[in-house]
């Protein structure tokens, strides 16, 4: 016996809509990995790159929370390395945090998308919901997890096309690793090349050996003091790298002149400010260098060079460098004068606040740890002496 009519149009309304209802999630699904790929394209930092794809994912599909975790071993670029990220809310963060990386480091490279249950696994006890986890690979390692749970629907139960569409995703992030690593060697080589060359320049004066390394460690220190993300802090460090570059285009004579300069010997060492920002223009890897290598030798008060810019006029990178290198200066020995004492030096840089220095900068400076700047410097000399002594030899 049939249904009447009107069950059968119900049910076939009721089958419509669910239909629709699919069609329409199934677009936002597409629409929502187009997305993320531009996403992955596009975004300067990989740690925000990973933010935006998890909240993306979590704002497409009915989870409570979606998280990304990364191993700390040598396969993972070192930006994300032992780094999580996680969007939506648990109960106590730093325990499931916990859990997330021992989950991840036990996974292995052949194993795929699994679902965790409550009770039979920790990641799903905790949060008192299904887990679904993907691994992120690389180079056939993993390097990660892409995990999701909390869902927000009446069984709670993860369905199969919210777990082929967070296998997708975990795809995504596994090439966009790929080539945040290809970008991770092409810029360590490029940093290589410039410190080697950097040194070779610091080398050919025995009084400014380690100078570049120098400045550059202490420049990132006292971005941090300063309140900088490490991120940023590691940018300016590489730019106190190869701050001095330009002096490859400055005489010999003058570099490793035994005395103090006169005036037009003193005018060459000035060009050195624009003949790095010249050198290093067209290398994009050290683009961002470019403030800090033009900049280092301007002077708060406006008095300095090359283009007497004042103030905040001046790229906090530049005022950054611009201490750390007067520092450095103070503190190592020069063929017309020995160190200063270091009390005699932090005395100058305070009385120079405002005029030399940006104050801010000062204050910033005043509460870092020089230990490491010391031990920097101890180990610089003993190497320095060995190759005397090998030269001698």
């Amino acid at each position: 016996m049939r249904p009447p009519k009107d069950v059968q149009i119900e049910g076939t309304e009721k089958l419509l809509e669910h239909f629709s209802q699919r069609l329409m999630q199934s677009y936002e699904e597409t629409y929502s990995l187009f997305r993320i790929l531009r996403l992955l394209a596009c975004a300067p930092d990989p740690m925000q790159q990973i933010r935006l794809v998890c909240t993306n994912v979590q704002q497409v599909l009915p989870f409570g929370w979606v998280a990304a975790v990364f191993r700390s071993d040598a396969h993972v670029v070192p930006e994300l390395r032992g780094r999580v990220v996680l969007t939506g809310e648990v109960a106590n963060e730093a325990a499931f945090e916990q859990e997330l990386r021992r989950a991840c480091e036990s996974l292995r490279g052949n194993e795929w998308t699994k679902v965790l249950v409550v009770g039979r696994h920790e990641l799903a006890t905790m949060t008192g919901s299904e887990v679904v986890c993907d691994p992120i690979t690389f180079d056939e390692h993993v390097v990660g997890l892409l995990v999701a749970g909390g869902k927000q629907t009446e069984n709670g139960e993860i369905a199969s096309p919210e777990m082929q569409f967070l296998d997708a995703v975990a795809e995504f992030i596994g090439t966009f690793h790929e080539n945040a690593a290809r970008f991770f060697e092409q810029r360590a080589m490029s940093i290589g090349t410039i410190e080697a060359l950097t040194a070779a320049i610091d080398a050919k004066d025995p009084y400014t050996r380690g100078h570049s390394e120098r400045v550059a460690a202490l420049a990132k220190q006292i971005a941090l003091a300063y309140g900088i993300d490490e991120a940023e802090a590691e940018r300016i460090r590489t730019a106190g790298i190869v701050h001095d570059v330009g002096k490859i285009g400055v005489p010999e004579r003058v570099l490793c002149k035994p005395g103090k300069l006169d005036d037009e010997e003193f005018a060459l060492i000035k060009m050195h400010p624009e003949i790095g920002h010249r050198i290093l223009k067209g290398v994009l890897l050290l683009d961002h260098t470019l403030p800090g290598v033009l900049h280092h030798h301007e002077r708060f008060d406006g008095r300095g060079y090359p283009h007497k810019l004042a103030g905040e006029g001046i790229p906090l990178q530049a005022r950054i460098i611009g201490l750390a290198d007067t520092f450095d200066a103070m503190s190592s020995s020069r063929s017309y004068r020995p160190a200063m004492p270091r009390e005699k030096v932090l005395a100058e840089i305070a009385r120079c606040a405002g005029t030399q220095f940006d104050p801010s900068v000062v204050e910033a400076f005043k509460r870092i740890d020089l230990s490491e700047y010391d031990r920097l410097m101890t180990r610089q000399a003993a190497s320095a002496e060995t190759s005397q002594v090998r030269a001698a030899a």
